[in-house]
């Protein structure tokens, strides 16, 4: 099968990529947020459980977190299978918007 890739952009808490990285179709799964500070603090819920160790699988996920803005492209996500931006419609202003 298909091994996709996920990036959640504006993923703050990191609530999504949470959830996401119990789906075995996930190869890599990345989150982007505008607050370095906030993913720093939250990227701990990404790490491995130790369940993970006991019972390993084949499948290799890799999670990827960054700096970055919505509305300003990032070469690291192209080819990317899903998408997501929730709720950071408003956080953007109106020149944001219009860009």
């Amino acid at each position: 099968g298909v091994d996709f890739q996920v990036a959640d952009l504006g993923c703050s808490d990191c609530k999504l990529l949470k959830q996401l990285k119990f789906h075995r179709e996930i190869e890599l799964l990345v989150g982007v947020d505008i607050n370095g500070d906030v993913i720093k603090k939250k990227m701990h819920g990404l790490a491995p459980l130790a369940t993970n160790y006991l019972q390993p699988t084949c499948d290799q996920l890799c999670v990827e977190l960054y700096q970055g803005s919505v509305t300003q492209r990032d070469a690291r996500l192209r080819g990317f299978h899903l998408v997501t931006c929730i709720e950071i419609i408003e956080h953007l202003t109106p020149a944001d918007l219009d860009h």
